[in-house]
Formats: structure tokens, C-alpha cells, sequence
């Protein structure tokens, strides 16, 4: 009897996961990845984890209200095991801030602790600047970026008052300007992080989106 061989990842069909936690609307973030010829799948429990090659952690509120439903859930220590496994997580906006370790939004919370670092509140630096910060910023990619954005600045979307302050400086894969260089993505391995949304971002959302698949 021959023994069917196992396709490489590149071979077969890309499982995507989006975790569904409940402070989410995911409608533009679902037909954003069909537009780029990917389908998706929400994810509501732990023990879904295991048939996906991809996850997604979007999510928008507060800190401690989105590790309060992870927890609730039972999805801390799954999610923890998908880092570690190497296989792809991408984090949006509250997403990508519960990948650190710990945030000072209404207090200090814990995060899950998947990269070295902390949120906090984004400083004013001028009156020009405003909090939230919401709209359009360019976005420069790192050297760490270039794989995910490429080497030229684009324009994304976002919305946020709190920012990711990575422990290690090579984990910042592009940065925006709020008076001073801001962290809008991370990058460690096979783990992958954004404070805008990418939905939400036009044409240069749709091409990060496909880099996140391919």
C-alpha cells in the first residue's frame, strides 16, 4: 500500500483562522482576505486551533476587556501553544497590543505575553496631535518589515489611543510618526503584528494581507 505524501504548506490549501471573541465586527476583515483569494474561517472555541496554518487575532475595546474574554474562553494557553508551535499569528490593532506582555490601560493588566514589552497610552507631544489617534499615517517599514511591506512607506489606517513599546528594538517592523517614532507593526519570527487595520487600508491593507498569506 503506498503512503500518501504530506503536500508542503505552499503545495496545498492555506487554512486561515480568524478568532472570534466577541468585541469584534469582522465583516470588512473576512472580505478583505476574499478579495484577496483567501478564504477564512472564524474560530470561537480552543480546540479549533489545531486544523488552522494561519491565525488572525483582531480585536478593538479595551485591553483588559479583550484578555478577559481570552481567559473566559479558555484561549490564554492555546494561543500561547499556536507562537510557539511556528506557525503564523497576526495580531490587529487590540490584537496585536494582547501579544506583549503587560498594558497600562485602566490600570495594569496582563497580556499573553508572546513578545517582550508593554502598552501604553500615546503621548501628545504637540497640539496638533490628538487622541485618539485615528485616520490615515504613513507607515515606514524596518528592515524587519521589508518582507511584509516591502521598502517603501505606504499610507494605513488607524484608530487607537494606546501603543505596543517592543523590549527589543528589531522587533519593530514599521513604524508612524506621533512626534516621535511609534511602533505600527512587530515582527518575531513567524509572529506578526499591526496597530492599524488593514481592512480598513485600501489597497495597501489587501497587499500585507496577501504577504500575511503567501
Amino acid at each position: 500500500m503506498e503512503i500518501p505524501q504530506i503536500k508542503p504548506l505552499e503545495e496545498r490549501s492555506i487554512k486561515v483562522g480568524i478568532l472570534r471573541f466577541g468585541i469584534s465586527n469582522l465583516g470588512s476583515l473576512v472580505e478583505a482576505f476574499r478579495r484577496v483569494g483567501q478564504r477564512t474561517e472564524l474560530v470561537t472555541k480552543p480546540e479549533e486551533l489545531a486544523v488552522f496554518d494561519r491565525l488572525v487575532l483582531p480585536g478593538v475595546g479595551t485591553f483588559c476587556e479583550g484578555m478577559a474574554v481570552l481567559k473566559k474562553r479558555r484561549l490564554l494557553a492555546p494561543l500561547q501553544g499556536f507562537a510557539k508551535e511556528g506557525r503564523p499569528l497576526l495580531g490587529i490593532c487590540l490584537g496585536m497590543q494582547m501579544l506583549f506582555e503587560k498594558s497600562h490601560e485602566q490600570g495594569e493588566h496582563l497580556g499573553l505575553g508572546i513578545l517582550r514589552g508593554e502598552v501604553n497610552k500615546l503621548e501628545v507631544p504637540r497640539p496638533e496631535f490628538r487622541v485618539p489617534h485615528m485616520g490615515w499615517a504613513d507607515v515606514v517599514p524596518t528592515t524587519a518589515g521589508h518582507k511584509m511591506f516591502g521598502r517603501r512607506s505606504r499610507a494605513f489606517y488607524f484608530l487607537h489611543s494606546y501603543v505596543a513599546e517592543p523590549q527589543d528594538s528589531w522587533v519593530t517592523a514599521a513604524t508612524f510618526d506621533f512626534g516621535k517614532k511609534c511602533a505600527a507593526a512587530v515582527s518575531q519570527g513567524p509572529i506578526l503584528g499591526v496597530q492599524f487595520h488593514p481592512e480598513k487600508s485600501g489597497d495597501a491593507g489587501l497587499d500585507l494581507l496577501k504577504n500575511f498569506v503567501s
